[in-house]
């Protein structure tokens, strides 16, 4: 795990936590008052800095859930806390076979319900300020993806 200097002793309490160190007799973790929330998680940590719009302090902070689910709700709903207007982006909906016959053996909306791992989903929304992370480096003048960064 990468930490500042500054968060080694975090870092090394959530290392045990992970390792059942902190686990009791009943196998329950019990964790400091200072790191439970007392409202809402998502107002807490980002509500200030949207109110305020401090778009580069929002880019070092985050909220990590165990279950993509989880995730997708939460990028929900911090993304309705941003002013500007929602663009929707929606990822390809046909599919081609090796003779180029669109394949339409399953129904638009259920391929459109499934999130695999490892795969993005179906709808992307946006907002100005919203914080992204590529999984890819671009370059835009060779067209897309840059080789040389793969």
């Amino acid at each position: 795990m990468r930490a500042l200097d500054s968060e080694k002793h975090f870092a090394k309490e959530l290392l045990d936590i992970g390792s059942g160190i902190w686990n009791n007799e009943q196998d329950e973790v019990v964790l400091p008052i200072d790191c439970i929330s007392k409202g809402d998680l998502v107002d807490e940590i980002f509500g200030y800095v949207i109110a305020d719009k401090s778009w580069n302090e929002m880019a070092n902070m985050a909220i990590v859930a165990p279950k993509n689910v989880d995730v997708k709700e939460l990028n929900n709903r911090v993304l309705n806390m941003l002013p500007e207007d929602k663009i929707l982006y929606t990822s390809i909906d046909k599919a081609e076979n090796e003779d180029k016959q669109v394949l339409d053996e399953y129904l638009d909306e259920f391929l459109y319900s499934l999130s695999p791992n490892g795969f993005p989903l179906h709808e992307l929304k946006l907002k100005k300020n919203a914080i992204v992370m590529l999984i890819r480096n671009l370059n835009i003048e060779q067209g897309g993806l840059d080789p040389g960064n793969l």
